[in-house]
């Protein structure tokens, strides 16, 4: 019942530039822990270091201007509790004000989360305008999705998805994920006004409206 968040935050902000290493167990959150640059939260392995939600903010947020972050070898347990775009997310990006750099998200699973996204990385662009901040150089590498929820999308243009990227986004890999989208009906979408990106090795399943559970719960 412990709500580990002001200590986890607490050492997120002294070890900027360092690894941080995140022991074997289960830490809870209700708030979202704010990534600084020079972030790298290291866990012992998705089998052994656990990170639950228990309310619908999303667990990782990600400010204007993040640069040299990377989040490896956890397990991220969300609350099924999103109730927009912008929240119930295990990982959310987006830049107004600053332009953000290498970002790496590698060997971590997720499960339960109820969001627009479970991983979203997006610039400040639109359809129709170009970004004036960017994201650029980021890495989403051989994780596991599973049993992650639609907010009841009535098309597949408003379903959820796994990874989101979005406008502004360069220079990015996705590779290697294991994606069973079953409630959450998107895999993997990339938005137009995205370049220089790679996309291979992804194993997806059950996505679409067409699916069982395509309205989420």
């Amino acid at each position: 019942t412990t709500d580990d968040t002001t200590a986890l935050q607490t050492a997120i902000n002294a070890s900027a530039g360092r690894r941080l290493q995140l022991g074997v167990g289960t830490y809870k959150v209700s708030s979202n822990l704010q990534l600084i640059s020079g972030t790298h939260l290291e866990g012992e392995g998705a089998s052994l270091t656990k990170i639950i939600a228990t309310t619908s903010a999303n667990v990782l947020q990600a400010s204007d201007g993040l640069n040299d972050v990377s989040v490896n070898g956890i397990y991220f347990y969300g609350a099924q509790l999103g109730t927009g775009d912008a929240n119930g997310g295990a990982f959310y990006l987006t830049c107004s004000t600053a332009s953000a750099s290498n970002i790496s998200i590698s060997n971590c699973k997720f499960e339960n989360f109820k969001g627009g996204s479970v991983i979203r990385v997006a610039g400040n662009g639109t359809l129709t305008a170009a970004p004036t901040h960017s994201v650029s150089n980021v890495w989403i590498k051989n994780n596991q999705f599973l049993n992650n929820y639609d907010q009841s999308p009535t098309a597949i243009g408003t379903a959820s998805e796994a990874i989101s990227v979005q406008y502004g986004v360069s220079d990015f890999v996705i590779a290697d994920n294991a994606i069973d989208a079953n409630y959450n009906k998107q895999g993997i979408k990339i938005f137009t006004g995205t370049n220089r990106g790679s996309v291979y090795g992804n194993a997806i399943k059950n996505c679409g409206m067409g699916n069982a559970g395509s309205v989420g719960a």
